[in-house]
């Protein structure tokens, strides 16, 4: 970065071109999957010439060659016209930094131009695959965050030292025309009305980093660094971060261990086992067993299959044990690779967050875009006393994902995060040393009302609760099907019927009593607190995410009441923010009337007062 854009002056636009490794590798990626095409279909239609066993070998032997040579030939073909394509494009992809706005030019035939203010843009990302990495090129991913319509800005195939300097350049020419239109502003922070936050000073913050040592995977991370790529360059000097952490080696293994998707890809892995194995075994039964026209055939039907069953079972459970467990490591070292090299770090007004071993990932993101701070508990990570720590962002689908209007889900599900796996009493060293502007939580919070239990094991363990619907269902199952099956020939069959039904009444007693341990948890953990500046929803259960938001983020508040909450005295609150794509509505059913009223207030706007004490609930 040039002496002009690091004192905040715009550079003259100069057209800047993408590398070159964006011709061939994407010619041979195209290559490649017609590669896997073409082999498909040529080891089908041989498969069956072998099969048919009518053509004779030399003539096979002469067919065989052939296909190679057109497969080479083919192959050959749509490398160079893959390469072809991509260097015409090659010719009309470039971008450009104006005084004001940065430019993106692409197309042949129909030519596309995008033109994006740098005060719109809230992060700039850095995303590189494995063959990226080795390369040492990666695509640049620029969010507008411009809602659910929005498509993310990508500038494919940057050496790395391009990226770094791009990267670099425009959050400088952000913050230069951030502080040139706050200058020319006739109104300030002061007279807007509302709390604000103390504008980020970038300096080092009086606290210490946790978990500054790293961990075994670093070393792989290091090295890839050093490497940088074959087409890397030399990388520009960066701003020193005021704050940074990594992963100890017992954070890592246990973010991977206590991953909901390796535990549910485990769970999922020993259903398929179970299907798999139980039907050759009803199948291989069925075709010994004498018959079933007669009671005496149907006895011996009864004691073949319960002697086969009660043998098989544990060898059945002792298999599902292990295929759940290795599904769960598999994906337990999969997570840890994801965050090998795991860095977060506060630099100036960003905080940037790092990590990937094979799969590179370097996400930033301005700090006046957050919109809350997320502190989310699964399951395992209660038991333990440890969190992952995420902040709520507007995002912008990237050009072909498949992402739609998320208003409806919680932030909790989503988010930037970081810190994947941190101790409950380290939470607030984190946010203090990384975004101190959205520290300041509330310090009194209030329960839900006390009729909020029993109307939470109504509505979560009858009206949505799957164990009792799985048991009502397999009630009605079980009597419709032993009032069809009543011939003397279909004792066997009803067997069968009574032993999935004591199945799904134990998977339905193991259901309901999770249910129901969720809704005390929940009444006994969730809570509701206003603050000066902060308000916070925390919704407790099996798992607990507490969703804090400034109140300069909120875009509505709101207050429902149903006529049963009504009538009990409840109300649910709701809070709407920017957060995700089309917006994030964070909800806390059930508090007291006295709460909800206290929350329309706290909305209410505050005119020139900028130091409220805390709201009263």
């Amino acid at each position: 970065m040039d002496a002009q854009t690091q004192a905040g002056a715009s550079p003259q636009a100069q057209r800047r071109h993408v590398h070159h490794t964006y011709i061939w590798l994407g010619g041979i990626g195209a290559a490649f999957w017609l590669l896997v095409a073409v082999v498909a279909s040529g080891a089908g239609i041989v498969g069956s010439l072998v099969e048919d066993g009518e053509m004779d070998p030399a003539l096979l032997g002469a067919v065989a060659g052939f296909g190679i040579f057109a497969l080479v030939a083919a192959v050959v073909v749509a490398i160079g016209i893959g390469i072809g394509v991509r260097a015409l494009a090659y010719k009309h992809l470039w971008y450009e930094l104006d005084p004001s706005e940065l430019g993106v030019y692409s197309g042949v035939i129909s030519k596309k131009r995008t033109h994006v203010p740098y005060q719109k843009i809230q992060s700039v990302d850095l995303k590189a695959s494995l063959v990226q990495r080795v390369l040492g090129v990666c695509n640049v991913v620029i969010d507008t965050a411009g809602g659910a319509s929005n498509k993310a800005i990508v500038i494919p195939y940057l050496s790395k030292h391009a990226a770094e300097t791009l990267k670099g350049e425009l959050y400088a020419l952000k913050n230069a025309c951030t502080v040139g239109a706050a200058a020319a502003s006739p109104t300030s922070a002061a007279t807007s009305g509302g709390p604000t936050f103390a504008a980020p000073t970038g300096q080092p913050v009086a606290v210490t980093a946790p978990n500054a040592a790293g961990n075994v995977l670093d070393i792989g991370s290091e090295a890839w660094n050093q490497f940088g790529g074959i087409f890397a360059g030399p990388l520009p000097e960066a701003e020193a971060a005021s704050y940074e952490y990594g992963l100890t080696n017992k954070e890592i293994l246990l973010t991977g261990v206590s991953n909901s998707g390796g535990i549910i890809a485990g769970l999922v892995g020993a259903i398929v086992a179970g299907v798999a194995g139980i039907v050759p075994l009803a199948s291989a039964i069925s075709e010994h067993v004498p018959g079933v026209l007669d009671a005496a055939s149907s006895a011996v039907a009864q004691a073949v299959f319960g002697h086969a069953l009660q043998a098989a079972l544990p060898l059945l459970i002792g298999a599902l044990v292990a295929v759940a467990l290795v599904v769960w490591a598999i994906a337990a070292l999969s997570a840890c690779l994801q965050y090998g090299g795991f860095k977060a770090r506060r630099r100036g007004t960003r905080i940037e967050v790092e990590r990937g071993l094979l799969q590179h990932n370097a996400v930033s993101l301005d700090i006046n875009r957050v919109q809350s701070v997320v502190v989310k508990q699964s399951f395992i990570r209660r038991l333990i006393g440890y969190c992952e720590i995420s902040l709520g962002k507007v995002d912008a689908a990237e050009p072909g994902s498949n992402q739609s209007n998320a208003g409806a889900k919680s932030l909790s599900d989503s988010g930037f995060v970081i810190h994947p796996f941190v101790k409950l009493d380290q939470v607030h060293d984190v946010l203090h040393g990384m975004v101190p502007e959205y520290a300041d939580m509330p310090s009194h919070e209030e329960r839900l009302a006390s009729v909020a239990l029993r109307r939470g094991l109504i509505r979560r363990c009858i009206l949505c609760g799957a164990g009792f619907w799985i048991a009502l269902l397999t009630v009605v199952a079980q009597l419709v099907l032993h009032a069809v099956l009543d011939g003397p020939g279909d004792a066997t069959a009803l067997f069968v019927v009574d032993v999935l039904a004591v199945a799904a009444y134990v998977l339905a007693v193991i259901l309901l009593a999770l249910e129901a341990a969720g809704t005390v948890l929940w009444f006994r953990d969730s809570r509701f607190g206003l603050g000066t500046s902060m308000v916070s929803f925390t919704n407790g259960g099996l798992s607990k995410a507490t969703v804090s938001i400034p109140r300069t983020k909120v875009q509505f508040g709101a207050t429902n009441t149903n006529p049963l909450q009504r009538s009990a005295g409840t109300a649910t609150v709701a809070a709407t923010t920017a957060a995700g794509i089309g917006g994030t509505r964070t909800a806390l059913i059930d508090v007291t009337a006295d709460t909800a009223s206290a929350w329309l207030s706290w909305m209410e706007p505050r005119g020139g007062r900028q130091n409220d004490a805390e709201a009263p609930m």
